[in-house]
């Protein structure tokens, strides 16, 4: 059992790592009209886009914990499955760590 419970706080660990790292899809860019050339607006200025950045930013109510999770992991997780379970968790973080190396394309991206 002292397996099972380490395994299980493992995978909470992981899937919370895993949740933040933000797997929602870009929002799809809104039609422009058409419009008759004009002058170009200035440049937003660099606090303006701090602003922004600051405000996509989830608070710490809204980032996942490990607590989070345990239920769901104590349901789903048992003696038979944990180590196909951690598996899953292993090559879910391989496929996160190739698209931050670059070996792999991150899904929604543009590059």
């Amino acid at each position: 059992m002292r397996i099972v419970s380490q395994a299980l706080g493992s995978a909470a660990l992981v899937i919370t790592l895993c949740a933040c790292g933000g797997k929602q899809p870009a929002p799809e860019p809104e039609p422009q009209p058409a419009a008759e050339p004009a002058a170009e607006a200035p440049a937003p200025e660099p606090a303006e886009e701090a602003v922004a950045a600051a405000e996509e930013e989830p608070s710490p109510d809204e980032v996942p914990v490990a607590a989070d999770f345990e239920e769901e992991a104590e349901t789903q997780i048992d003696d038979g499955n944990y180590v196909s379970e951690l598996d899953k968790l292993q090559a879910e973080l391989d496929d996160l760590e190739a698209m931050l190396d670059g070996r792999k394309p991150i899904p929604g991206s543009t590059q």
